[in-house]
């Protein structure tokens, strides 16, 4: 186990480092949770300062780790390279629970990735994956002709699989 002189040494090589701007945040350690970044992490982040962090102190518990609140702040994802599902629904022109129904069925590959505006992460669609989409399938809409007579093939639907759109797939 731990020996006191451990902690007490841990607890003041944070307390050379706090950044007085952070505030104390009951919210904090579930943020982190959600992100998955386990305990050892966090405080490796902390001292070699990747993570910020805030110091409250708590007289009945000088060596508790809990007095240090650390900022919660994930990466951004790179908006080049991913489409959120509501952009998703926008450049396929479908409703975004269509979007969904894609996602759950395998026609599109989804990220869970964090974003500054949700603790949570939020399923993100990769471009490539809309576009492998749109090289392979077709929606109802974007059929003006025979669907016999263009190699199209229907492979989901409300009546095949339950998907709230038809989609077909292109033979090339």
């Amino acid at each position: 186990l731990v020996e006191k002189q451990q902690v007490k040494k841990l607890v003041n090589k944070l307390k050379a480092s706090v950044d007085h701007t952070v505030k104390k945040s009951s919210t904090a350690k579930k943020r982190y949770a959600f992100a998955k970044v386990d305990f050892d992490h966090l405080i490796k982040g902390m001292l070699n300062g990747d993570i910020k962090y805030g110091y409250t102190a708590c007289k009945a518990h000088p060596l508790s780790l809990e007095q240090f609140t650390s900022a919660f702040e994930p990466e951004e994802v790179p908006c080049s390279l991913f489409f959120s599902p509501k952009e998703a629904a926008k450049e396929l022109e479908v409703n975004i629970n269509a979007i969904y129904d894609f996602i759950k069925l395998g026609y599109l590959e989804c990220k869970k990735l964090g974003v500054k505006r949700t603790p949570r992460p939020v399923k993100m669609i990769p471009k490539a994956s809309i576009d492998r989409f749109k090289f392979c399938y077709r929606l109802t809409k974007q059929i003006t002709d025979n669907v016999n007579n263009m190699n199209m093939k229907l492979i989901s639907g409300p009546k095949i699989d339950g998907s709230c759109v038809k989609v077909y797939s292109i033979k090339h």
